[in-house]
């Protein structure tokens, strides 16, 4: 009989699936402390000597059914007091045997078995163990010898011979780690000399830029210089360098600097690539830089997708492109629903789901009924604990996470004083509000988390919780974009994504793939709360982990084009763009595509897309949009806003009553800044974009956005706005008011303000050119920047191109500046590293800073002083 018919025979064995099904309920059910047994079936003492020997049967393969197996029964024996040291030895050898050396490591440092089991076994294991040491081991430059999982180990070789690989693997399979491993090895080797990491999110920018800096400092690495600041200072001044960017700094990279020394590109959750108007956005910017450097290797990442090889579609002619899948098992993950009693609700059942099938552990009681979605997921919460913490709870927005949060936190005792607590308390109060909701859950060791929040505070947050210091953490959709959150375990109820949008089953398994990651964790747990509600859950709920296909954006409008003629034979009305964003999107997108070939029928992917419909819409944009008299640059330039509405806003600009003047950008220190970006929004918004609103919302938005470019503290922007809202009469309890605030900055100071005023800007100096006002047109600034990180002058932004956060650049800002000549600061453009020498100088122990901004001035002083030496 071969291995595969003996473990196909194994898996089908009634035995051994009774046997193994007793185990898995045992092993899931133990973790839970509160949990009450029923007197059932299951209650049993696991034969390990058995199920090991099947393990080592089932382990050898690369049917995924058949590793899952072979990986529970080896880390439940290693969990299991009651397996004796050699079986746990041959618990050991199974995971090796799995390439899981993580999770051996893990049993060492938890104290489950103690090091040298090599000197342990006999020799002919010991030579099995020596085999594979040598077949799973990648050699790192100097010597170093990295134990890849078996995943790992393909990626490595595919990405020798491939220029474009497009891969698809679980979220705990350890991507983001062997990619950063191949990243440095392609810097050093020299294969790559300036690479962009398309992060998905800004929220997940900088994880990723400390991550890399972590990595290339350990890989000795020193001199790539790193930077999430799409400026000249930082591009075209270094031998080697990573950029990390969102699509949307690297559109703005690319419009304003030569895309050509691009010769690596990674795009992290490359899926995204079929998200609505992000994902055209994120399409174009590929092909340009495919277009500028046909030669540069190209990575996509993304999780459980079914159709990897999408990606690799407009990969270059001649070009080595590969696709690879894995589903290889790292980390036990358990899908678990709680459902209430029909007879007593006080008790809420929990069921092992697996497939079709429900497998009973036990019940939890409540001391009374939980009626309210917030109240449910607080308390069961809080039940579910395994007494470890590590519980992240999702909710379907920020307001919702901040109700969430303080419902665990009533049911907490008040933990021990903790410094780092303290410091993150100090924090918020310096510099968000006094009253921030955070400071009254942190005291409980509870949190909320959401991307609207100041990065170093979230980026503190997200460390407490990993160190445990943090026990319960409440999240939004933010943790669905990829922000790496490792937990034992996550509970939802009929997630949704967006306003009233059920969260569709990639991006569920995208967040189920947080609980149990791989080395943290040897199981995780995604507890679904309200399995028998239907009208929650609708088609949502989940049965099992699968793959799922993934259609760009662009080819699902062009091959279902009646949406996209019916919205170009309206004119592209801006009520509409505002619900359909991708609309708007591929509008734009088409129109350069159309302007750069002369027709859709000569775009480089037309090949994919059905002839009759790509005519169609090819006739209906040249008869909608040849009338217009639109530079072709502004189109490629302002990707994603669409030449209907340049048409309407040019046109209002040229037909004004009052003097243009007042309708014209202004250095946010002006003195009339604020009332006049709030008429521009108006203005746009009665021609342009719903984005900004109307009225008192115009008002308030140009007061916020002026506030942000000019540099005021996030506390300073929240004060102005309370004080708004009492003058003008508006009734808004501080922690709406505080929520909104900061909503308002992350969406449409640092997103929609620049996409709109660079295209309202670039009309006006058209309109100005006509008029002969040439003095006016030079005194439009480009705010482009200053509205993406709210930072104003060379100083400020050289800092943050370092690698600070926005608020311990504005606490030290003017401090560096006095150590900098007027030439020096002049020069910040061109030669950042200027910056550097004056940080160096400062003495952070010395000055009146919030503890947490020291340390991480303090790092990026350590890592300076590293480069230095």
């Amino acid at each position: 009989m071969s291995r595969a018919s003996l473990q196909a025979w194994l898996l089908a064995d009634r035995f051994f699936l009774s046997a193994f099904k007793n185990l898995e309920v045992e092993a899931v059910r133990a973790q839970f402390p509160h949990l009450n047994v029923f007197c059932s079936e299951f209650d049993f003492a696991p034969n390990w000597s058995y199920l090991l020997f099947c393990a080592s049967i089932l382990a050898p393969s690369d049917i995924p059914a058949s590793e899952e197996t072979a990986l529970r029964i080896a880390q439940s024996a290693l969990l299991d007091d009651r397996c004796l040291a050699h079986e746990r030895d041959a618990a050991l050898v199974v995971l090796d045997a799995l390439s899981n050396r993580m999770a051996i490591d893990l049993a060492q440092r938890r104290g489950r078995v103690t090091g040298g089991v090599e000197a342990r076994l006999g020799l002919a294991q010991r030579m099995d163990w020596l085999r594979r040491s040598l077949e799973n081991g990648l050699e790192l430059a100097g010597g170093t010898i990295l134990h890849a999982n078996k995943f790992q180990r393909r990626f490595w070789t595919a990405a020798q011979r491939a220029s474009w690989l497009s891969v698809s693997a679980p979220t705990s399979a350890g991507k983001s780690f062997i990619l950063a491993q191949w990243l440095a090895e392609a810097l050093r080797s020299g294969k790559v000399r300036r690479v962009v990491y398309l992060a998905p999110t800004r929220a997940l920018v900088q994880q990723v830029e400390n991550d890399l800096r972590r990595i290339l400092a350990e890989a000795e690495l020193l001199d790539v210089e790193i930077s999430s600041v799409p400026f000249r200072g930082v591009a075209g001044k270094t031998e080697r360098e990573i950029l990390v960017f969102t699509q949307e700094r690297l559109h703005y990279y690319l419009q304003t600097f030569s895309p050509g020394g691009i010769d690596g590109l990674i795009v992290d959750e490359a899926h995204k690539i079929g998200d609505s108007h992000r994902g055209i956005l994120l399409q174009d910017v590929i092909e340009q830089i495919a277009k500028a450097n046909p030669q540069a290797t190209v990575l996509f990442t993304a999780p459980l997708v079914d159709n990897p090889e999408l990606m690799l579609a407009d990969a270059p002619d001649g070009t080595v492109a590969e696709p690879l899948r894995s589903d290889d098992a790292t980390v036990s993950q358990n899908l678990l629903f709680l459902e209430p009693d029909q007879e007593n609700p006080n008790c809420w059942r929990m069921t092992l789901r697996r497939g079709e099938a429900n497998r009973l552990l036990g019940y939890f009681e409540t001391p009374h009924r939980l009626t309210t979605p917030e109240s449910k997921l607080a308390r069961l919460a809080v039940l579910a604990d395994t007494g470890e913490g590590g519980i992240l709870v999702y909710a379907d927005g920020a307001a919702q996470a901040e109700g969430i949060a303080g419902a665990i936190a009533n049911l907490l005792p008040e933990i021990p004083e903790n410094l780092r607590v303290r410091a993150l308390d100090e924090l918020c109060k310096d510099t968000i509000h006094k009253d921030y909701r955070l400071r009254e859950v942190l005291r409980k060791g509870v949190a909320f988390h959401y991307g609207n929040m100041p990065l170093l505070l979230r980026t503190e947050i997200e460390s407490l919780f990993r160190d445990g210091h943090v026990r319960y953490m409440v999240c939004t959709s933010t943790l669905v974009e990829g922000v790496n959150l490792p937990c034992r375990s996550i509970i939802v109820r009929a997630p949704k994504k967006g306003w009233g949008i059920d969260m569709p089953p990639a991006d569920f398994w995208n967040l189920a793939g947080r609980a149990g990651r791989w080395g943290k964790e040897f199981q995780g747990n995604v507890i679904c709360i309200d399995t028998q509600d239907i009208n929650a859950w609708g088609e949502t709920l989940p049965n099992r982990r699968s793959r799922y296909r993934v259609e760009r954006t662009a080819d699902r409008l062009l091959n279902d084009e009646t949406r996209l003629i019916e919205y170009l034979d309206a004119g592209a009305p801006s009520d509409k763009a505002k619900k359909s964003q991708d609309l708007e999107a591929a509008v734009s997108y088409l129109t350069a595509i159309r302007r750069r070939h002369g027709t859709l029928m000569d775009a480089p992917w037309a090949g994919r897309i059905s002839g009759a419909a790509l005519a169609r819409i090819d006739e209906a944009l040249g008869s909608a949009l040849d009338p217009f008299d639109l530079p072709n640059e502004w189109v490629g330039r302002h990707a994603g806003i669409s030449p209907f509405a340049m048409h309407r806003m040019l046109t209002a600009l040229q037909n004004l009553k009052q003097p243009i003047d007042d309708f014209l950008p202004l250095e946010p220190e002006e003195e009339d800044a604020a009332n006049q970006y709030g008429r521009i929004f108006q203005l746009m918004g009665h021609h342009m974009t719903t984005a900004f609103g109307q009225g008192k919302r115009c008002q308030a938005l140009g007061i916020l956005t002026t506030n942000w470019m000019l540099g005021h503290p996030i506390k300073r922007i929240i004060a102005a706005r309370i004080d708004w809202n009492r003058r003008k009469g508006i009734s808004q309890r501080t922690a709406t008011t505080i929520r909104r605030t900061l909503e308002d900055v992350e969406q449409i100071a640092r997103f929609q303000a620049p996409r709109y005023l660079a295209c309202y800007s670039d009309l006006a100096r058209h309109v100005l050119e006509l008029a002969g006002r040439k003095d006016k047109i030079e005194a439009i600034p480009d705010l482009t920047l200053s509205l993406e990180f709210g930072v104003r002058g060379p100083v400020q932004l050289a800092l943050m191109a370092l690698g600070l956060s926005r608020s311990s650049t504005l606490a030290i800002a003017s401090t560096v500046s006095s150590h900098l000549a007027p030439e020096q600061i002049r020069q910040l453009q061109t030669e950042p590293s200027t910056v550097m020498v004056a940080l160096q100088r400062l003495k952070p122990d010395e000055m009146n800073l919030p503890e947490l901004v020291r340390d991480e001035i303090v790092r990026l002083q350590v890592i300076f002083a590293l480069k230095q030496s």
